[in-house]
């Protein structure tokens, strides 16, 4: 290997280590950040919800009663292919600092 490819294995292989060390690194933050919940959807019907669901391409978004984790519904979202699907906007903004 020339000096020139030398160089650039070492760049290459530095940015690899640092890329690998610095998730450890920031893991144990962000691990215990994660004590609490913020709940954003909990089940209630679309027109109550405090987000806003519309369908995206040919994509289809609506309310579901047969699968329901917590509360009344579910959002059921309903696709064919790579460019359908569905948008959730949040009404407002949603805490998550709260979580801590």
């Amino acid at each position: 290997m020339n000096s020139m490819n030398q160089g650039k294995f070492r760049l290459i292989l530095a940015g690899a280590t640092v890329a690998i060390a610095l998730p450890a690194i920031a893991l144990p933050g962000i691990a215990s950040a994660q004590g609490g919940e913020v709940a954003i959807y909990k089940g209630e019907p679309l027109n109550q919800a405090p987000l806003r669901a519309t369908s995206w391409g040919s994509g289809e978004v609506k309310d579901a009663t047969d699968t329901v984790f917590t509360g009344s519904d579910s959002i059921k979202l309903t696709t064919h292919g790579f460019y359908q699907g569905a948008r959730l906007d949040l009404k407002s903004p949603v805490n998550l600092k709260s979580a801590e």
